[in-house]
């Protein structure tokens, strides 16, 4: 289990002492990585919370043969950037199925899926886990390039470029004294999400199945 964290946050704080006290109540071996600097977990470790990992960190996270899926846990999100990071790397997302990821995630009861979309409601949570760990492995390769293309074709920076300069011509044409449409917004807003994202490389709340 991945992500940021802050230590002057109570929320934050509060979260992981209840994540470590449900492994514990569940008899699972965990460690926790505070740093690249933090010594690597002992042998057999069956859950590993991993705070404010790096680009690196993350990275091989997304593009390790272990990795079975990625979960995204935020309701609402006006985007999230890290479902893309996920496709792009060819891995199937979970997410909760409100805000930004029911536009990037195509739900895999669809022709072109790349994950699952569920309310958040840990039983439908845990069926779905079951779901993407036990994928047949050519049903694996099949969304994996799927979800590679997705992500070239409808977020790359040279499709999102064009869709902002039609965006900004449409503005342009749509003349003084006259309101822009949401749909123009909301092309600013995605394209300048997504740029900043690619620019840090920021991974958001995460959680990560790798396989044993």
């Amino acid at each position: 289990m991945s992500g940021g964290y802050d230590d002057s946050v109570p929320d934050n704080v509060h979260t992981l002492t209840q994540l470590k006290n449900l492994c514990a109540a569940l008899a699972l071996t965990y460690h926790t990585i505070e740093s690249p600097q933090s010594p690597p977990p002992p042998a057999h470790t069956q859950v590993i919370f991993l705070l404010n990992f790096t680009t690196a960190q993350g990275s091989y996270l997304l593009t390790s043969p272990n990795t079975l899926a990625l979960l995204y846990t935020p309701s609402n999100e006006h985007f999230g950037i890290v479902p893309l990071e996920s496709m792009a790397c060819g891995l199937p997302v979970l997410a909760v199925n409100s805000g930004g990821p029911t536009e990037t995630v195509i739900d895999l009861s669809k022709p072109g899926g790349t994950g699952l979309l569920r309310p958040p409601d840990e039983i439908l949570w845990s069926e779905a886990m079951k779901d993407l760990i036990t994928l047949p492995t050519e049903e694996r390769k099949q969304i994996s390039t799927v979800a590679k293309k997705r992500v070239n074709d409808h977020f790359s920076a040279e499709t999102l470029g064009k869709e902002m300069e039609a965006a900004c011509r449409e503005a342009i044409g749509a003349g003084k004294g006259k309101a822009v449409s949401d749909e123009i917004g909301d092309k600013f807003i995605w394209y300048g999400v997504v740029m900043m994202g690619v620019a840090v490389a920021g991974f958001g709340a995460v959680w990560i199945l790798v396989g044993i």
